[in-house]
């Protein structure tokens, strides 16, 4: 059943009323930017999975999902029980067995993130799978039948396993590995992982894997989660089986997978962060963290963006490196002896000073556009401590930036640039490129070097 609401803009004020919807109807409107659309359906089945989802109906539109069953009239960014903000299609699943699921009304916002947002709202009830916990160093063997799925290409029984991963009680700054291995060499297996969806899936997840026969694994970091309210990583496992032959040429189209016997096995491991450095280099990192326990570049940056008038240029987006992953970047470049650092966009100097603590550089320079990060890098240069004579911290204009492109033109042959961003500067060639992790999560990072 479809019902095509007039493209009206809902402007989603509070005290506006809330349009109701019935649960298997499709819904298409427009909500303006910064504004909520708002509409309310009734779900009285909890034996049912309630899913909600919001798609845009064009390329240019990126709907906000938050949904709220609790005394709120409106779902909105400050009242809401279940969301889901990611780029393009949003999705809630609300599982029977969620502490939060009640039967009753179900209200549904959603924020218009571009200029003006077209969307479609779905809403559906569906059988819901078993949840499973999963816990870290603790290998787990798997048996079925499963959670059956629509079949593969070749691959006519398929079943999924559905689990949830408790991040709140990993120790900060960690990185969890979870590896899946079949006990047979023809089951195809297919991981996909996310923070914000309960069942995700081939369309909807962070993270993903597959393999045929082999063991297939994926990792996260517990930063991944920290702007995340519920702190669980969501992990769904697909097991497809082929047909079976009774004879050389004949196949055998009623077999099926295993009811019963082990499937696979999952382990998952925790391992922190600093056990992955040198312990050496464990000291640096403590005197590192320490540097910056009370200093966060990211408010700063606003406070300096507000004051130049500049929150929407995405040039000054700010973020931050992390130690171990800087540490692998830097050693990726193949620094030597005596060479110089240059860190431009520099913010605080956390990258600054982790070069001077990781490599053998002669001199390390942060340069910086917004006064204010460029302040906070001198204050905490001073508090370093170390030999001032090797550093500079020097804050540019704009006119600088212009004039970037140009000097990279006129650096020594076999110069190294680490960047984010992959520019088509005919002098450099690519030696590297790599995902890491940063302060706001894991990106493409690029080594060139200069021809």
């Amino acid at each position: 059943m479809t019902s095509k609401l007039p493209r009206t803009v809902i402007q989603g004020q509070e005290g506006e009323d809330v349009k109701d919807i019935k649960i298997g109807q499709v819904v298409e409107s427009r909500v303006s930017a910064g504004r909520f659309g708002y509409f309310r359906v009734k779900h009285t089945d909890m034996t049912k999975l309630l899913r909600i989802r919001a798609e845009p109906v064009d390329c240019q539109s990126d709907p906000d999902l938050f949904v709220s069953n609790r005394e709120y009239k409106f779902a909105n960014k400050r009242m809401y029980t279940w969301k889901s903000c990611l780029v393009g299609k949003d999705r809630v699943d609300i599982h029977p067995t969620d502490a939060k699921a009640t039967p009753g009304d179900y209200t549904i916002g959603i924020f218009g993130y571009n200029d003006l947002t077209y969307f479609r709202l779905k809403t559906s009830l569906i059988d819901p799978p078993p949840l499973h916990h999963l816990h870290a160093n603790k290998d787990i063997n798997v048996t079925g039948p499963g959670y059956p799925q629509a079949p593969l290409d070749g691959y006519p029984h398929r079943v999924s396993f559905h689990y949830v991963y408790d991040v709140s009680v990993a120790k900060k700054n960690a990185t969890v590995f979870v590896t899946v291995t079949p006990f047979s060499h023809q089951t195809h297996l297919q991981i996909y992982a996310s923070n914000a969806i309960l069942l995700p899936d081939c369309s909807f997840s962070r993270w993903r894997a597959n393999g045929v026969g082999v063991p297939v694994s994926f990792k996260f970091d517990t930063e991944d989660f920290k702007h995340s309210p519920q702190k669980k990583c969501f992990i769904s496992i697909y097991a497809s089986f082929p047909t079976t032959k009774k004879s050389k040429g004949e196949i055998a189209p009623e077999a099926k997978s295993p009811k019963s016997g082990v499937i696979f096995r999952i382990f998952s491991e925790v391992v922190n962060e600093e056990d992955r450095l040198p312990p050496d280099f464990k000291p640096r990192l403590k005197r590192w963290r320490a540097l910056y326990d009370t200093v966060d570049g990211g408010k700063v940056s606003q406070t300096e963006r507000r004051r130049i008038s500049a929150e929407k240029e995405k040039a000054f987006t700010y973020g931050e490196v992390e130690f171990v992953s800087f540490l692998e970047i830097l050693r990726s470049a193949k620094p030597n002896p005596g060479e110089t650092f240059y860190d431009l966009g520099s913010g605080t100097g956390k990258a600054v000073i982790a070069a001077h603590l990781l490599e053998d550089f002669k001199q390390v320079h942060g340069i910086e556009l917004l006064e204010g990060l460029h302040k906070s890098a001198v204050d905490i240069l001073n508090k370093f401590g170390d030999n001032k004579q090797m550093w500079k911290v020097i804050y540019f204009d704009e006119q600088f930036y212009q004039e970037l492109g140009k000097r990279f033109k006129l650096m020594k042959k076999g110069a190294r640039v680490i960047t984010l961003k992959m520019d088509n500067i005919p002098e450099l060639k690519l030696l590297i490129r790599k995902s890491y992790k940063m302060s706001w999560g894991r990106c493409t990072v690029y080594v060139l070097e200069r021809m």
